[in-house]
């Protein structure tokens, strides 16, 4: 085998100088593809992450959208609330006022019948005076009448005791008499055997001194004795 020549030799140095510069640059480059991948990698994991951070805030996003959409028809049915309580309110403020306009007419009806209470009232004051006055005048009447019956049967017994007692007054007389006691608060019966008084007498009775107003016959039936009408005498 012939010796290869200066030349070739320069030439295959040159080639191998050339391959194993193409080698390290090749090597080079398989780092750099290495750092790639794992920079893809790595890129590959942070989008994985941004996506599922995205579906996260994409979710998230929803259900603020459903809230917020929640929170309108809250907001719709409040308002639809707000607007029957109104409606509410205002048939409120109208039958307040019917009220406050009858509770008016109900307030001068009754100053009314104040008014002609206290004029019936007035009246039956008047009245009542009247009446007094009417009752006065009749027990005044009442009064003469009896002091005038009283006067008549006291004429009629001076008359008797002038004419001088008869036969049928003298067994009347022995028999008593019955008293009849009108009193304030009504009459009481009484009996005596004591001779009949004479009107215009004062006799001591229950109820202390009495004064003989009338004399008349026994309200007892079939009997024969007289009766002896007293009243209190005046103090």
């Amino acid at each position: 085998m012939s010796e290869a020549s200066p030349r070739e030799k320069l030439s295959r140095e040159s080639q191998l100088a050339k391959l194993t510069q193409c080698e390290d640059d090749l090597s080079h480059v398989a780092t750099n593809v290495t750092q790639l991948i794992t920079e893809l990698q790595g890129l590959r994991f942070d989008s994985e992450a941004l996506g599922r951070e995205l579906a996260e805030r994409e979710t998230a996003l929803e259900q603020h959208r459903n809230a917020l959409a929640t929170q309108g028809d809250e907001r719709a049915r409040l308002e639809q609330q707000a607007g029957a309580a109104s409606e509410a309110l205002r048939a409120a403020e109208s039958r307040l006022l019917e009220s406050d306009a009858q509770v008016a007419t109900f307030g001068r009806e009754l100053e009314a019948l104040h008014a002609g209470i206290d004029e019936r009232e007035r009246r039956l004051v008047d009245l009542n005076a009247q009446h007094e006055l009417v009752r006065s005048r009749l027990a005044e009447r009442e009064g003469q009448l009896e002091l005038a019956r009283a006067e008549a049967e006291a004429a009629t017994f001076e008359l008797a005791e002038a004419r001088g007692p008869s036969s049928l007054d003298e067994p009347h007389a022995s028999l008593g008499h019955v008293r009849l006691f009108a009193l304030p608060g009504g009459y009481m019966l009484d009996e005596s055997e004591d001779p009949c008084p004479r009107p215009g007498d004062v006799v001591s009775g229950g109820f202390g001194e009495c004064v003989v107003t009338r004399i008349g016959p026994s309200p007892f039936p079939g009997d024969k004795r007289r009766c002896a009408v007293l009243s209190v005498a005046p103090t």
